[in-house]
């Protein structure tokens, strides 16, 4: 009897340890790359997503659709939607003819597409490049797991939700690739290579002619258009994880190495990073990403040392900026906010009033104080760029002056937990959180904050005149 019971225990032991994760679609099935004429042919099956009629899919506005069936193979309408909530993609949704449903969703819905791209020499540029574009060039192609909507993705109205982390089972077919690479798993070798992802990914992906290397338990992908100078990675690298994990809370994906991806842009000009899952990408970069990379001292890498924090700090907190109208600027926000916490402890009071006053600078030089005091001018009257990196940040700096650095990283690593849980972000969650963890100080005797509007509180400027 006990060993029929034991038996029991373990099947469903295995059967729960085999299932999806609940809440994360999951993703499987063929995709083709020819990197010679820039084409792309995908097979994909979406499931185990919220049955929510008032949703949609989205895919890159460069790849048409062929067909999309169910799970018995029946071809199904679709409709494009006029306008996408999201980035470089279109937005489809599958009609039915019941009056009282809005859209037909199944279990199951499989994508058969293709998208021919642009192919870039070395000897020619395009006129821009960016983080959503499908980037073809002599090396090979690349695509980030979000903006550029290269798999089909699952989004509902009801919480502004892109439900771009997923568990995965994809097949890469790539015959003049050497490598290839989706985030989530571990670098491969072409021509077909099969990634499999058991936790919730960002699927970006690259594939092309690379130079593969390991340091320091980090993989690294370099665009072979540049032999010399090749990445090394020393106790800088260290130093940003140490620091990042200070303060928010942060869990990899285990048994997966941490990929560094260092890539051409298209125009010759252009340079950003990004993170997905286990990764962080330089477009462009590498001039000032390698040396600090490859060193064991951070002094005179302020801008590389800030840069990574919060790169790094996004790969801490990949669901924050997935739901809601405020989502997209907390997630960038908080990594700000990190990155320049982290410069104080590591360069100094003085590096940190530079950046601040930068930042203000920045705001006031186009603005009036006046009109952008709090959140709500800031929301009408500056742009998302200035939103996100200058003023957010700005705000999560006066709440660290005006209740406490300890206040601050609470509401942060509450705002991430929730997150995590798929809650809609918004001014009302916001405000619930502050009175909460207000409630909370005044409980345990600590500096607490006056129970008002996160949109309301005034940021106000440091002087930038004292020494």
């Amino acid at each position: 009897m006990l060993r029929m019971i034991n038996f029991l225990l373990c099947v469903v032991v295995l059967l729960f340890t085999s299932l999806p994760v609940l809440g994360s679609p999951t993703m499987r099935g063929t995709i083709i790359i020819d990197i010679s004429d820039g084409t792309i042919t995908g097979d994909i099956t979406l499931e185990n997503f919220e049955r929510d009629e008032n949703s949609a899919y989205l895919l890159n506005h460069g790849l048409n659709i062929k067909e999309l069936r169910d799970s018995s193979g029946v071809i199904l309408k679709y409709n494009r939607l006029q306008e996408s909530p999201r980035y470089e993609s279109s937005a489809y949704v599958i009609p039915t003819n019941d009056k009282k449903s809005r859209n037909y969703v199944p279990s199951s819905v499989s994508f058969h597409y293709t998208g021919k791209f642009p192919v870039y020499s070395n000897s020619e540029k395009s006129a821009k490049d960016w983080k959503g574009n499908i980037a073809f060039n002599d090396s090979g192609m690349r695509a980030d797991g979000l903006q550029s909507a290269l798999f089909p993705t699952f989004f509902t109205f009801k919480n502004d939700r892109v439900h771009d982390l997923v568990t995965y089972d994809l097949t890469v077919i790539c015959a003049a690739c050497s490598h290839i690479y989706i985030a989530g798993d571990k670098v491969r070798s072409a021509p077909k290579a099969t990634f499999t992802a058991a936790l919730p990914s960002s699927p970006m992906i690259v594939a092309g002619k690379y130079k593969i290397s390991s340091q320091q338990g980090a993989d690294i992908i370099e665009s072979n258009t540049k032999e010399e100078n090749h990445f090394s990675v020393g106790t800088n690298w260290s130093d940003v994880i140490e620091s990042t994990k200070s303060y928010v809370s942060c869990e990899m994906v285990k048994n997966r190495p941490f990929v560094f991806v260092e890539l051409d842009s298209l125009d010759g000009y252009s340079g950003w990073m990004w993170a997905s899952t286990n990764t962080i990408v330089s477009v462009g970069n590498g001039s000032t990403l390698k040396p600090f990379l490859r060193g064991n001292n951070l002094e005179n890498h302020v801008e590389d040392f800030s840069f990574l924090v919060h790169e790094y700090t996004h790969l801490c907190t990949e669901t924050l900026g997935q739901g809601g109208p405020l989502s997209l600027l907390l997630n960038e926000s908080v990594a700000e906010y990190v990155s320049l916490i982290s410069i104080e402890k590591v360069f100094g009071q003085a590096v940190l009033k530079n950046k601040i006053c930068e930042l203000q600078n920045s705001i006031s030089d186009a603005f009036p104080a006046s009109r952008v005091k709090n959140l709500k001018n800031a929301m009408m009257s500056l742009d998302v760029f200035s939103q996100n990196y200058i003023f957010g940040p700005l705000l999560l700096l006066q709440l660290d002056r005006s209740y406490g650095r300890d206040f601050t990283l609470k509401f942060i690593n509450s705002l991430i937990e929730k997150s995590k849980k798929g809650i809609y972000i918004n001014i009302n969650l916001l405000n619930s959180m502050l009175s909460t963890i207000n409630k909370e100080s005044k409980k345990n005797k600590e500096i607490s904050t006056s129970e008002g509007n996160i949109e309301e509180i005034e940021v106000t400027n440091i002087d930038c005149n004292l020494k």
